[in-house]
């Protein structure tokens, strides 16, 4: 974006995902395979590439939070805990955690 750093994932791109929706279901999938068309370009990969488990792209919170934003953070904490509004959201996002740890982080 205009004043910050855009990370874009190859699959999010328009353009691709345009091409994507316009293709024929038995492309995307066989019986259990999604992807399908993928993987006869995923064996073109260097098999250390292609067989790679998947890796969530995470965020060093803890580094961003005490590092470039503590400072901002700190500014506005005391600001955001008056307000009922952040509370609010909090709260929710709080309960919304506590339901998916019981029911679906097993």
């Amino acid at each position: 974006m205009a004043s910050s750093l855009e990370v874009r994932m190859p699959f999010l791109d328009n353009a691709l995902v345009d091409f994507a929706r316009r293709l024929p279901v038995n492309l995307k999938r066989r019986g259990a395979q999604e992807k399908y068309i993928l993987h006869p370009l995923a064996r073109q990969l260097p098999p250390a590439v292609a067989n790679r488990k998947k890796q969530p792209m995470r965020t060093p919170m803890s580094r961003v939070v005490r590092g470039p934003l503590r400072d901002y953070i700190e500014r506005h904490f005391d600001h955001w805990l008056s307000s009922d509004e952040f509370v609010r959201k909090v709260h929710a996002l709080m309960t919304f955690q506590a339901w998916w740890n019981e029911y679906f982080a097993r």
